[in-house]
């Protein structure tokens, strides 16, 4: 959930449920959080297939281009892959394999967003 922008909106506010048998065997709880930090799903959920929709030019999970993992914000790939318990970045990689790039990079967004 995305609120508009004209929303009435406190840090203090900030809540995700998550199912108790989902929260930490499929990560959903780090999912909801993101989404609370505002990252977007994968570029084919969020139906942007490239360059920048909106304000989003690089903040956008990540679906391994073999199908061989998606990031903690992706959905499902089209034939199936393993959600990894990493957000989308640049840096980090899973079984030798980047699991980011300069246009899915959830970690980014929060690192510009948020001083935590």
């Amino acid at each position: 959930f995305l609120p508009s922008s004209n929303a009435n909106l406190s840090p203090s506010h900030g809540f995700s449920v998550v199912k108790w048998d989902c929260a930490t065997g499929n990560f959903s709880f780090g999912h909801e959080i993101g989404h609370n930090l505002r990252c977007q799903h994968d570029r084919a959920t969020a139906e942007c297939p490239a360059g920048c929709c909106g304000q989003d030019c690089f903040n956008f999970g990540f679906q391994d281009p073999d199908e061989q993992f998606r990031t903690i914000l992706s959905y499902d790939c089209a034939g199936g892959c393993v959600r990894i318990q990493m957000y989308s970045n640049t840096i980090k990689e899973y079984n030798g394999r980047k699991v980011g790039d300069d246009d899915n990079n959830n970690a980014r967004h929060i690192g510009d967003t948020f001083h935590i």
